[in-house]
């Protein structure tokens, strides 16, 4: 009883551990995946917060019909594209990750894998002998190890996001010092085309010679 107890302590372990590094590598791929679809809302909202200023700048307080209808069709747009990066968003935040999808990646990283991690998850619930169990969970383990888990993590997609972002947070920044009064009125009117902010008179500085 003793040598039996001894012998199945380990296969538990083990068990346990490739379950714990499956789930781990589940939650990054899901964060990172997460992080990427609020990086792009972001980059939507300040890539149309910026049209906007930048086009408010350009005609004033003007009522024209083109003017209003130029506003109206961009914030259509907007919301058109936030609805759908939003409902991607959503999604990705409640949908977990298909652990057959990370062992098909992590497979394919390893030369000459021949379906370990895939096996070990079809059939690491089955009732099978023991010594077959042991070699699934070895297998499994070794190429867990060889695979390069840190190349199914998109970060340089991120990263890129994150560089682009910077480019409308710039322009944004430099609306706002160059008018802080009529910038805040511009982003009242983008994202709340209802809304008829007061006219705010920019200084404007001519120079006219003698």
């Amino acid at each position: 009883m003793a040598t039996e107890l001894a012998t199945r302590k380990p296969a538990s372990t083990s068990e346990d551990h490739l379950h714990r590094k499956f789930t781990e590598l589940c939650d990054r791929i899901k964060r990172v995946d997460l992080l990427t679809h609020l990086l792009a809302l972001a980059l939507l909202i300040f890539t149309y917060a910026l049209f906007i200023g930048c086009f408010d700048w350009a005609v004033g307080s003007s009522t024209a019909a083109a003017v209003q209808a130029t506003r109206w069709i961009a914030f259509a747009g907007f919301l058109a594209i936030f609805g759908i990066i939003g409902a991607m968003t959503v999604r990705c935040g409640l949908r977990p990750v298909n652990p057959y999808y990370v062992a098909r990646q992590l497979e394919q990283s390893v030369p000459g894998a021949k379906n370990g991690l895939i096996n070990w998850l079809d059939l690491h619930d089955e009732g099978l002998p023991p010594a077959f169990q042991k070699h699934l969970r070895h297998r499994a383990s070794e190429q867990f190890e060889q695979a390069n888990a840190e190349q199914m993590l998109p970060r340089r997609r991120n990263w890129t996001l994150l560089g682009v972002l910077g480019l409308p947070t710039l322009g944004l920044l430099i609306l706002l010092a160059l008018g802080p009064g009529a910038f805040f009125a511009s982003m009242l009117r983008a994202f709340m085309p209802f809304y008829t902010p007061v006219a705010v008179t920019r200084t404007r500085i001519t120079l006219v010679e003698p």
